[in-house]
């Protein structure tokens, strides 16, 4: 027997004979994600406007949909999005729209894109981290056909929009599962105990997501990505110091928030939403010194805890 109880063994008894048997240790292998995969229904190459303004959001999203087979055109703000919509070139089957804009709100952006398009067949996405139950309830009174959350996930863009039947045959498209990588989650507050403690004694990292935006948008892409929310999340906590003049820090940590999910983030994406809600309820909108001084130690502790993952993948 080895140390885990695996291995050979046999009981024996005088005069009644000996009993033989072994244990096998197998690893939980859930095979419904990829069978889903194969049994969504395949359509026609979609072309998306994806409506985001931030960089990172904006790469998993589109990165998703070439993993798809779709195709994507990115707007980064509510002027351009009504500049492509009312574009003679180009027709869209779908429209994924943030909900937080830098130049307003999608919600008020949903009627008008929909007014420009000739056929009503176009599908509504709100693209959002805002989950609430009344945020939902908002999402379909006012017209979204479904409601993708960030982080985004491959196995709901598949429901919404299909795989495309241009999909090279060779290439596996599959999604990992929650059990097929539940040891790598299990694992992270061990394996980077040095900077995997943040808040709650939680780990800073979504092992799970992040191995699944490996597989689906490739190591180069997530250092991409690494390296832009680096730099715009270091303006963002430079922009929320209680020292800072003219700070929107309810905007800031919405804006941190999505973005820290979308990286896998998941100790500072759960924070940033915890502090959201303080600058609404102030009459400055700003954070407390207390306040400002754990989000920066949990921003440092979540870029090195990622920086520490991605070393050795590239």
């Amino acid at each position: 027997m080895d140390s885990n109880g695996r291995g050979i063994w046999v009981k024996s008894q005088p005069e009644k004979g000996s009993e033989f048997g072994f244990t096998l240790a197998f690893s939980e292998c859930d095979m419904t994600h990829a069978i889903g995969v194969k049994e969504s229904a395949l359509v026609p190459i979609r072309r998306v406007l994806v409506v985001e303004d931030n960089n990172v959001n904006a790469m998993v999203a589109q990165g998703f949909l070439a993993h798809l087979g779709h195709e994507s055109v990115l707007a980064i703000s509510c002027q351009q999005a009504l500049e492509l919509a009312s574009s003679s070139g180009l027709n869209f089957d779908a429209v994924m729209l943030d909900i937080q804009l830098s130049d307003g709100s999608g919600i008020d952006l949903l009627p008008q894109l929909k007014s420009l398009f000739a056929t009503p067949k176009v599908k509504f996405a709100a693209f959002t981290a805002q989950m609430q139950s009344e945020d939902l309830q908002l999402y379909h009174k006012v017209g979204f056909d479904t409601v993708l959350a960030k982080p985004l996930s491959l196995q709901t863009l598949i429901e919404w929009l299909g795989v495309a039947v241009a999909l090279s045959p060779s290439a596996a498209l599959t999604v990992p599962s929650a059990a097929n990588n539940a040891q790598a989650s299990v694992l992270a507050p061990m394996a980077l105990a040095s900077t995997a403690q943040a808040i709650d004694d939680g780990p800073l990292l979504d092992l799970t997501q992040l191995e699944q935006d490996k597989e689906v948008l490739g190591v180069n892409a997530l250092i991409a990505m690494f390296e832009l929310f680096s730099d715009s999340s270091a303006e963002q906590i430079a922009s929320l110091s209680p020292a800072a003049t003219n700070c929107d820090a309810a905007k800031l940590l919405h804006a941190l928030k999505g973005s820290s999910a979308s990286m896998g983030l998941i100790a500072l994406a759960q924070l940033a939403k915890r502090l959201e809600v303080v600058p609404k309820s102030s009459a400055d909108n700003v954070l407390e010194l207390t306040q400002y001084q754990q989000l920066e130690s949990c921003w440092r502790a979540s870029i090195a805890a990622l920086q520490q993952w991605l070393e050795p993948q590239s």
